[in-house]
């Protein structure tokens, strides 16, 4: 599957969690509500990466390109200041980099952020 496709599905079944959650939420009391958005904002997918230098390398779940994908930048440059992940060479098994995963996911300012400071 290509990024693009993936993306597409990340972006279609949020949307239908955010129907069902609206739904929900109005029956609920408010605390209610900010819990059930907090487990939402928790949920990040999950992809496994490698260095894209090694190309035997076992991939790995680091939370790089995972952080991309949910547009989480705080994570991203946490993993960065502690030299934990480096974005310009991070790939999932199809080939997929961090800046893939970010526009394909319609995050701007990690799209930003990657191409400005991450830029080799």
């Amino acid at each position: 599957a290509t990024v693009a496709s993936l993306a597409a599905r990340y972006v279609a079944h949020s949307a239908r969690n955010a129907g069902n959650r609206e739904a929900h939420e109005t029956k609920g009391s408010n605390d209610e509500r900010s819990v059930r958005a907090t487990e939402a904002e928790k949920a990040v997918p999950h992809i496994f990466e490698r260095d894209r230098r090694k190309p035997t390398s076992t991939p790995k779940l680091v939370g790089g390109l995972s952080a991309c994908a949910a547009g989480d930048i705080a994570t991203a440059r946490r993993l960065v200041a502690a030299g934990i992940w480096l974005p310009r060479y991070a790939v999932d098994k199809h080939g997929n980099t961090a800046l893939m995963w970010a526009a394909g996911a319609g995050h701007v300012q990690l799209v930003r952020w990657l191409i400005k400071e991450q830029s080799a």
